[in-house]
């Protein structure tokens, strides 16, 4: 029943920002854009999108216009961003499974502490 955009991957990006690598905030800040990206060059993603993505795709602004595509295609970390957008969509799968949070926790720890030391 959502009838705005409300930024979610803005907001994603504010809180990981302090801890993880630009790598991993822009996949989060520009995964919004990244569906835009494929349904606007690629016809079969957007046909396998749920209802309520196509619903949330209207509201974040339909597909990106050329403007759009040649600005994002600039971005230094594009390959990375689409490859965790499709990752994004195979995980809306009911019957994928995945590890309890404790199993990937450890490696999450790792990143953090990696980007801590560096900054």
């Amino acid at each position: 029943d959502d009838t705005e955009d409300r930024h979610h991957e803005d907001a994603g990006e504010l809180v990981l920002a302090p801890f993880f690598p630009t790598v991993i905030t822009d996949c989060v800040k520009y995964h919004v854009a990244a569906k835009r990206y494929l349904c606007a060059t690629k016809p079969e993603y957007f046909a396998r999108l749920s209802p309520a993505s196509v619903h949330t795709l209207e509201l974040q602004g339909g597909p990106m216009t050329p403007d759009e595509l040649n600005e994002f295609e600039q971005n230094p970390n594009l390959k990375e961003i689409i490859q965790v957008r499709y990752l994004d969509e195979a995980g809306k799968r009911a019957d994928m499974e995945t590890p309890e949070f404790e199993h990937l926790a450890p490696m999450v720890q790792r990143m953090v502490d990696k980007h801590m030391r560096a900054e």
